[in-house]
């Protein structure tokens, strides 16, 4: 039999300790590939309730190809990044027509970068290659005393782990994962180094200081948009097809688009992130009527949209509810 490793007690941890997570229930290509571009830029506990939606209504890649890229637009609604949803459409159709592994290779597949083909190819299909994602980087920097975080010295460092671990007959899919829990649950921002199974052979705590230092957040870009929300007495409002961070989505017209006066009601500000941009909305309320000609939008229910919208929008319409009901309730 042999000999118990560090390796053998991080494993031991992670078979005790690992998440209860849906896309580790199901190992199916399709489930790994939706919760991988779902995962990108978001934490885990945001993606729960919008992958089981998902996933109810698009239950199959194929059921997901044949789907119009709107209705995929609704449900991801509010989890943001829709340029991932339309990359997962994309590649749907793709591989519905190519097969998995796609003929022409991973790379010809829409949206898919390094991380994410590996993380397919170990996931999904349990192939002896290393993932790297912020966490495995944190460990590995952190336990080997690396100072350096050139992204293919790390790369080699995990798929070096992950070989050795299926020599000692572990899955590659559980050595890649063992690594990732580690960081999110141990071996975050602050350690806790008191739970770590690699502790006794740690560099970083067996010389008492982190060489690791979590970079602080690029700087960010200050915009400022200006927008109108015309609104009918039924409690519809007027949107269009989104430009720049929201193409094919819906959202209200910036007031270069403006069509008319009405009747101010008023106005409000909102703030919201997006890339490295942080954006200062200012929205300007009237009350109009529905007028004849009016071309590249539609009027939907404030309280109920029914279309695809951006994250900002669908705050936009939060804020216009108020502006629905008040009058309502006061007539």
């Amino acid at each position: 039999m042999l000999k118990e490793t560090p390796f053998d007690r991080l494993m031991s941890w992670f078979f005790v300790h690992r998440r209860d997570l849906p896309w580790r229930r199901d190992r199916s290509f399709y489930s790994v590939l939706v919760s991988e571009m779902m995962l990108q830029q978001t934490q885990v506990v945001r993606v729960l309730g919008y992958y089981a939606r998902f996933m109810n209504r698009f239950p199959t890649l194929e059921a997901l190809a044949q789907a119009s890229l709107e209705d995929v637009y609704i449900v991801w609604s509010g989890l943001g990044y829709y340029r991932r949803a339309r990359y997962l459409w994309e590649a749907a159709r793709l591989l519905v027509k190519e097969g998995v592994p796609p003929k022409g290779g991973w790379e010809s597949v829409p949206g898919l970068g390094q991380y994410t083909i590996s993380a397919l190819r170990a996931f999904a299909l349990n192939e002896c290659v290393g993932v790297l994602d912020a966490n495995v980087k944190r460990v590995l920097a952190r336990f080997r005393g690396i100072s350096s975080l050139k992204e293919k010295r790390l790369w080699e460092v995990i798929t070096t782990f992950v070989v050795y671990g299926v020599r000692r007959g572990y899955e590659p899919r559980d050595v890649n994962e063992a690594f990732m829990e580690l960081g999110a649950l141990v071996c975050g921002r602050e350690r806790r180094c008191y739970l770590c199974p690699f502790q006794r052979v740690c560099c970083t705590y067996l010389r008492g200081e982190d060489i690791f230092y979590v970079r602080e957040k690029k700087s960010y870009t200050k915009v400022q948009e200006r927008c109108i929300a015309y609104l009918k007495d039924d409690g519809k409002v007027w949107v269009v097809q989104g430009e720049r961070w929201r193409k094919g989505l819906w959202d209200l017209p910036l007031w270069k688009e403006k069509l008319e006066e009405g009747e101010r009601l008023g106005g409000f500000v909102l703030e919201y992130g997006v890339t490295h941009h942080r954006v200062e909305r200012q929205v300007e309320v009237y009350r109009v009527k529905q007028m004849a000609g009016w071309e590249g939008g539609r009027w939907v229910m404030v309280t109920s949209p029914e279309v695809a919208l951006g994250s900002p929008a669908r705050r936009c319409l939060e804020f216009l509810q108020d502006f629905v009901t008040i009058p309502q309730n006061l007539s």
